[in-house]
């Protein structure tokens, strides 16, 4: 092809597959386009799984899509094509955990059965308990995630041989440890590694409560007890290691109760630094030192303070050389300073639990910048920083890799859903949305996620951004297949912005955190349909809160459907926030609970109003202030109410008018008004009585004598005026005297 002219040409370059069985083809535009349909249609098909991730930066999409496609063609290959084309541990597991987070979980089961049967060599030759842990602790893993026992009960023999050796290395130990094994592939020392114990821990302890799951209780009791034995021994051996220093930070060494081992300041000054950097979180993110301690207050500090990371990526400096300078004829992706991505899994997993969520935004954005090729994704194992004569690109090292893929993924689901245990390694908390940049919910926006595995079942939420009228609108949608002990969402906004209130699926809520951000959800089920508002500017103060409530709180709100609270019939409605207001919660107390109950239910008595103070405690944070109302309680209404009107002349002499009203006034029909005329008083008394059908709720009675005592019934039947009762139900009595 002459390419003199300085016109653009194409050129089209096939690899083929299989050139045994290929016959022969024109290989032309027209093909071309053909066969990139066909791949595309088949890798969006192979995307098309269930679950969804969607957020608003097109380069994050891209990527995600890129590396898992990447991924899925690696399966337990830490690479293709060149000397890493083989497996590694912990590796290998990390890339399978991270696609059945994606919803490839039937991929991941594949990758860790072949790596089950995987290993680098027997015995401390090399680092065996290291690769046993991790093969453990992730087949537990996959079963949390998916429910899925075949893998374990495929396994359940060569599984429970890595801990019965584990058994008698700790059997065997003067310390109740490990045996010494080889530090890692580069570094040949042997000693009581921490990530070796550590991580054989977590996966010692996480399948024996499998075991206890399925029913095997013999095995669980065995290996949970050993695993027991391990904890206690690995922390004795860490405070025993463990260096203290003048600034609060706490350095723990990879080679336990070595002498040796001496913090590093800075980290990556010392190739032996920078491996501890690769290595030694994953035994901090094991789950053996609590992440919210004071303990770890500190190792956290130190990782921050004496250079562990570098735009949220894992700095590591294999030769080593000063910074700004370089190794002549060094290595591709180490010649200079740089970052080894590979094992940042394990540190952005910390960060995440450790919720240091702007390290992690920096983390993803970090890697997109400086960790892989600018728009084709593409990561080797390590990646130079520092500038190397006559290259103008950074180098890396034999890609592409599986594991360094994964870290972008990983951070990119750790920001959108995270999931944590307990100590025993049980899955206890459900957190949401933790760690997003702000800038993906500004006004227009949406983040969504549909069916995304976790172990409590499949979890879909959308957050939608309207904040030009200051308010988020959120759908969650709360798995229920397994018991969550608590579930929080985050909703991480543009500065600016504070939560003022949240409603769920309509009704107030008051369970959340505006200067944190946090909407706690606990105990909620199924779908809920969120509204988040917010207000601009500087945050209320909880007491300028409190006062605007109470201002806030008036007789209109509460008074339900009474026509004020001085004529209450029916239900208050005690709301426990103001509708738009500041957030604060609101709890009532009654001065009468028979009378109006701290929910605002309302008992009328049949005789007689009742007067009652109500109370509200209005409090957000440490604020609180109290308002208080007078209501009163109409007496409950009759059926059927008698009244006799003053008396007045006419008729035979004089007359009285008996109305009939109440509530049933209208049902008369049947029953009967009996009326009796007393004159005089005592034995002298003259007595008449007369009954007459109530036609109707009106009747005009006359006499003769001025003052004549009436006396009135209304009945269900006629009734015996000669017995001791009337022997008839009497629905109303009245009497002028």
């Amino acid at each position: 092809m002459d390419l003199s002219d300085g016109t653009d040409k194409t050129i089209f370059v096939a690899r083929l597959n299989d050139p045994g069985t290929c016959g022969d083809f024109i290989l032309n535009a027209e093909r071309y386009e053909t066969e990139k349909a066909e791949l595309k249609q088949y890798w969006d098909t192979k995307l098309n799984n269930g679950t969804v991730v969607s957020v608003p930066e097109e380069i994050v999409m891209n990527a995600m899509k890129n590396l898992l496609i990447q991924n899925l063609y690696l399966g337990w290959r830490y690479s293709v094509g060149n000397a890493y084309e083989d497996f590694y541990q912990p590796e290998g597991n990390d890339t399978a955990k991270v696609l059945g987070w994606y919803g490839f979980t039937d991929e991941q089961k594949s990758i860790q059965n072949s790596l089950i049967g995987m290993s680098k060599g027997p015995g401390p030759a090399t680092y065996e308990n290291w690769e046993w842990g991790e093969k453990l602790s992730h087949a537990a893993q996959y079963y949390f995630l998916t429910k899925d026992a075949s893998l374990i009960n495929a396994n359940k023999n060569t599984l429970v041989s890595y801990m019965q050796d584990m058994k008698e290395q700790i059997t065997a130990d003067p310390y109740n440890l490990l045996e010494k094994q080889r530090y890692s592939g580069d570094i040949p020392d042997y000693d009581y590694n921490f990530h070796h114990q550590a991580v054989a821990w977590r996966g010692m302890r996480d399948l024996s409560e499998i075991f206890r799951i399925l029913g095997d209780n013999d095995l669980y009791e065995t290996y949970s007890a050993e695993a027991n034995i391990l904890k206690t021994a690995l922390l004795n051996a860490v405070d025993q290691s463990k260096a203290e220093l003048e600034d609060g930070a706490i350095f723990v060494p990879t080679r336990l109760l070595n002498t040796n081992a001496q913090p590093y300041d800075p980290i990556t000054e010392t190739r032996i630094g920078s491996y501890w950097n690769l290595v030694t979180p994953y035994g901090f993110v094991s789950g053996i030192i609590d992440y919210d301690s004071q303990f770890m207050d500190g190792i956290h500090k130190y990782m921050k303070d004496y250079g562990s990371w570098l735009l949220g990526l894992v700095r590591f400096n294999y030769y080593p050389v000063e910074i700004g300078s370089y190794k002549s004829g060094g290595l591709p992706g180490y010649k200079t300073p740089g970052v080894d991505n590979v094992y940042g899994l394990s540190h952005t997993q910390l960060m995440a639990e450790r919720d240091d969520a702007d390290r992690l935004v920096l983390a993803l954005y970090g890697k997109l910048a400086h960790g892989m090729t600018r728009g084709t994704f593409i990561s080797g194992e390590g990646d130079t920083i520092g500038v190397y004569p006559g290259e103008y690109y950074r180098t890396f090292y034999l890609p592409p890799c599986s594991a360094n893929n994964a870290l972008f993924l990983q951070i990119l689901r750790l920001m959108l859903i995270r999931e944590s245990v307990d100590e025993n390694g049980i899955p206890e908390n459900l957190y949401l949305a933790y760690a997003t940049p702000r800038g993906w919910l500004e006004d227009g926006k949406e983040i969504e996620i549909q069916n995304m595995p976790t172990f409590f079942g499949p979890v879909s939420y959308t957050l939608t951004s309207h904040l030009n009228e200051n308010y988020i609108d959120a759908s969650v949608t709360i798995p229920d297949r397994d018991p969550i002990s608590n579930i929080y969402l985050k909703v991480r906004v543009p500065v600016g912005y504070t939560i003022k209130n949240v409603t769920i699926n309509g009704l107030p809520w008051n369970n959340y955190n505006a200067e944190k951000e946090i909407i706690d959800l606990t105990g909620k089920t199924g779908e809920l349909n969120i509204k988040i508002n917010y207000r601009t500017g500087e945050p209320v103060s909880d007491s300028e809160a409190v006062k605007a409530d109470k201002e806030g709180l008036t007789e209109e709100l509460i008074k339900g459907n009474n026509t004020d609270l001085d004529n209450v019939t029916e239900d208050l409605n005690l709301i426990t926030s103001i509708p738009n207001g500041e957030g604060c919660i609101i709890n009532w107390t009654s001065s009468n609970e028979e009378v109006i109950a701290s929910d605002g239910r309302v008992t009328r008595h049949a005789e007689g109003d009742e007067v009652v103070t109500l109370t509200a405690t209005i409090t957000k944070g440490s604020a609180s202030d109290t308002k208080e109302f007078i209501v009163t309680v109409k007496q409950r209404e009759k059926e059927y109410i008698l009244e006799i009107s003053a008396e007045s002349t006419g008729g035979a002499g004089y007359i009285r008018t008996i109305t009939i009203s109440g509530t049933k006034a209208d049902d008369i029909a049947g029953k009967y008004l009996v009326v009796q005329f007393t004159e005089g008083t005592d034995v002298n008394a003259k007595v008449t009585v007369i009954m007459m059908s109530a036609l109707s709720q009106e009747a005009t009675v006359s006499y003769q004598i001025a003052g004549t005592k009436v006396e009135a019934w209304l009945t269900s039947g006629m009734p015996d005026l000669v017995g001791e009762n009337m022997g008839v139900t009497v629905y109303a009595h009245a009497s002028t005297n």
